[in-house]
């Protein structure tokens, strides 16, 4: 298992070898790590996760714009933290559940698959490992957002209260 240390400066060839891996990294850390994108200042599963979101989606550029429904080799288990494994067909249904919460989820929704799912905006229309991603990064964030209200850690830079996020209607206005 690599060290921190080692993530980082895996982290930091990524970027160096490809500008939009350098982009997904500066979204990544402006969503879910407080704006700070140098790779050593975060904790291994920080870090862990982005490597595996960047993995996922690089295999997920094989099927591009045809996402639907072909084999690909994928292994076929997902987990959530909301209960055990789910199959592609209940990630595509927890996608929907999710878009039907809130406009800011259906946003973040159609933004991930305008970015990384070839515009493809239809959950039963991605295999498995790109729901996945969706799903864990959208649960992160939720359990990030947690932790900022309980603990103050993360919480908003300017005295209004309000934290930009690119998903924030507001920030459209």
């Amino acid at each position: 298992e690599l060290t921190t240390q080692q993530l980082a400066e895996r982290v930091k060839q990524m970027q160096r070898q490809s500008e939009q891996t350098k982009q997904q990294w500066w979204w990544y850390c402006d969503t879910f790590g407080g704006g700070v994108r140098d790779p050593a200042r975060h904790p291994e599963p920080f870090l862990q996760q982005f490597l595996a979101m960047s993995e996922a989606q690089q295999a997920a550029a094989g099927y591009g714009k045809a996402a639907a429904g072909s084999s690909s080799g994928f292994t076929s288990h997902a987990f959530s933290m909301y209960g055990g494994e789910l199959t592609t067909q209940q990630l595509a249904e927890r996608v929907k559940q999710m878009q039907r919460q809130s406009e800011q989820m259906k946003q973040q929704w159609w933004w991930y698959c305008d970015t990384f799912g070839g515009g493809v905006r239809d959950p039963a229309r991605h295999q498995e490992p790109f729901l996945q991603q969706f799903v864990t990064m959208c649960e992160a964030q939720q359990a990030q957002q947690a932790l900022a209200s309980s603990s103050g850690y993360g919480k908003a830079l300017d005295a209004s209260g309000y934290r930009y996020s690119p998903y924030d209607p507001i920030a459209y206005a």
